[in-house]
C-alpha cells in the first residue's frame, strides 16, 4: 500500500506540472496495486473529467462510491447532471464550427467555458475559431490557456504548429507557464463537467486556409489546376495508347494448344493468389495509433486482422505497441463504455460486445475482476444462465475474497438449487461460514443448506 501511496504522491506532481497523461498513467499504477486508493481514484476521475471524458469520469467515481463510499465521489456524481447539458452544448458547438457558424460556436463556447468542465476540448474550440476568422493573437491565448492545463495535449500542440504559420517566431512554447491546475485546481474543481463525444471537429483541409462565415475560400490555384490537367490529359493519352496495343494483340492472337492454356491459366492463378494474400495493415495500425483521439474498436479490429500477419521486426513492435495500448487505456475505454450501456441502456447483449473485447486485453488490468463480474452479471439478465455460471466460477477462481464474491456466491445458489442441489450447497456453505448475517445469508441459503 506505501508504493501505492508513492505512486499517487507522484502523480499529484505531474497534474499539478500539466503532465496529465503521466498523471494518468500513475494513478492506474497506484489504483493497481490497491483499489482501496480513494485518492488517486478520484485524481484519476478528474483528469478525465478535465480532458472532457465524461463516462470515463463518471465510472472511476462511481466505482469509489461503491466499494469505498467515498464522499468526494458521491459529491461529484450528485452533479454530473449539470455537466451534461454543457456536454450537449458543447456538441452543439462542433456543429455550428463545422458548418462555419463560427460566431454563433463562439458564444455557445464562452458559456462552456464559464465551468471547468471539459476545459481542454472547449478552449482549443475557442483558439480554432478565433483562428477561422484570422485573429491569431486570440487564438494563441486560448491554445496557451489549453496547455497550462495539459501541456502535451497532441491537438492542442497540433493547432499551435499551424498557429507558427501565420505567427513566424512568435509562439514560444517554453515560454508557456504550467500551473492552473494546480493544488487549488484538486480542490476547487468538483462541479464542472466532462465531455464523450466521440466526433472530431474538421479543422485543417489538405491545404490551410482561413475560412470566415460569409467566405469559404478557395484552395486550388490555377497552376494546380494546368498540373491536373496535364495528368488528366496524359491518363487519357496512356488509356488510349493501351486499348490500341490490346487491339492489336486480339487481331495476331492465334489458337493455342491445351497444354499452353493451361500452364497460362495456372500461371494466372498463381498470380491472383499472390494478389490476394494478406500482408500486414502497418500504414492503417500506424495511423490508428497516431489519432489525437484513438479509435479503440478500430484499433481492436486492426489488431485482430493483423496479429498473425506481422513478419519483420518493425511489424512486430507496431503490433505490440498496439497491444499495449489496449492492455491499458483499451481495456478501460471498453470497461467504461460497458457500464455506460448497463446503467443507461439496459443492454445486456451490446455491453458484452464492450465487456468481452475488455476481457482480451485485461491480464494482469486492475478491472479484470470488475470485468469478469459484469459478463457473468449481464448473461444472467440475458438468462444465459450456463454462461453466466461459467463466468461467475471464473470470477470466484481467479478472484476469492474479491468485490464481488458474496454477489456471485449468492447467484451460484440461486441458479443451482433446483437444477444441481450439490453444488448449491458448495456455495451456499461458502456465504453461511464467511459472510454469515448478511442480507444473502438468508432463507434460500438456509433452505439449501437443509437438504
Amino acid at each position: 500500500m506505501s508504493n501505492s501511496k508513492g505512486y499517487y504522491d507522484k502523480a499529484i506532481t505531474a497534474f499539478s506540472n500539466g503532465q496529465l497523461d503521466k498523471a494518468l498513467m500513475l494513478c492506474e499504477k497506484s489504483i493497481s496495486l490497491n483499489l482501496k486508493n480513494q485518492a488517486a481514484l478520484n485524481l484519476k476521475g478528474l483528469i478525465y473529467y478535465l480532458q472532457g471524458e465524461l463516462a470515463s469520469a463518471k465510472a472511476v467515481w462511481k466505482t469509489n462510491n461503491d466499494y469505498n463510499d467515498n464522499s468526494t465521489a458521491k459529491e461529484y456524481l450528485r452533479n454530473i447532471k449539470l455537466d451534461e447539458a454543457l456536454l450537449q452544448r458543447y456538441r452543439n458547438a462542433v456543429k455550428l464550427i463545422n458548418d462555419l457558424r463560427i460566431n454563433d460556436a463562439i458564444v455557445a463556447l464562452e458559456e462552456c467555458a464559464k465551468s471547468s468542465f471539459n476545459n481542454i476540448n472547449v478552449l482549443n474550440a475557442l483558439g480554432l475559431c478565433m483562428m477561422k476568422k484570422g485573429e491569431y493573437d486570440k487564438s494563441k491565448i486560448y491554445f496557451e490557456r489549453s496547455l497550462e492545463i495539459d501541456k502535451k495535449n497532441k491537438e492542442t500542440l497540433e493547432y499551435i504548429r499551424r498557429l507558427e504559420e501565420f505567427l513566424p517566431k512568435k509562439f514560444n512554447l517554453k515560454k508557456t507557464i504550467v500551473g492552473v491546475v494546480g493544488g487549488v485546481a484538486v480542490l476547487a474543481i468538483i462541479f464542472g463537467g466532462v465531455n464523450i463525444i466521440k466526433g472530431k471537429i474538421s479543422i485543417f483541409p489538405e491545404k490551410t486556409q482561413v475560412v470566415s462565415e460569409d467566405n469559404t475560400g478557395s484552395n486550388v490555384s490555377s497552376s494546380d489546376e494546368e498540373k491536373a490537367k496535364e495528368e488528366v490529359n496524359k491518363e487519357e493519352t496512356s488509356g488510349e495508347a493501351s486499348e490500341k496495343a490490346k487491339a492489336g494483340e486480339n487481331i495476331e492472337v492465334k489458337p493455342e494448344t491445351e497444354d499452353s492454356n493451361s500452364t497460362d491459366k495456372k500461371v494466372a492463378e498463381d498470380q491472383a493468389k499472390q494478389e490476394v494474400k494478406q500482408v500486414f495493415n502497418s500504414a492503417a495500425i500506424s495511423q490508428a495509433l497516431a489519432a489525437p483521439t484513438i479509435d479503440y474498436d478500430n484499433l481492436y479490429a486492426l489488431v485482430e486482422a493483423n496479429k498473425d500477419l506481422a513478419q519483420g521486426i518493425n511489424d512486430k513492435n507496431l503490433l505490440n505497441s498496439s497491444i499495449e495500448v489496449l492492455k491499458n487505456s483499451g481495456c478501460e475505454f471498453f470497461y467504461n463504455r460497458s457500464q455506460i450501456i448497463i446503467d443507461e441502456q439496459k443492454n445486456y447483449s451490446l455491453a458484452l460486445d464492450s465487456l468481452n473485447k475488455a476481457l482480451q486485453y485485461s491480464q494482469g488490468h486492475y478491472l479484470r475482476q470488475h470485468i469478469l463480474y459484469f459478463i457473468g452479471f449481464s448473461y444472467d439478465r440475458l438468462s444465459d444462465f450456463e454462461n453466466a455460471s461459467k463466468f461467475y466460477d471464473n470470477y470466484i477462481k481467479e478472484f476469492p475474497s474479491g468485490n464481488y464474491e458474496l454477489a456471485v456466491l449468492y447467484r451460484q445458489c440461486v441458479i443451482f438449487k433446483d437444477i444441481d442441489a450439490p453444488r448449491a450447497k458448495i456455495y451456499a456453505n461458502e456465504i453461511h461460514n464467511k459472510y454469515q448475517g448478511t442480507s444473502e445469508d438468508n432463507s434460500v441459503v438456509q433452505e439449501i443448506l437443509s437438504k
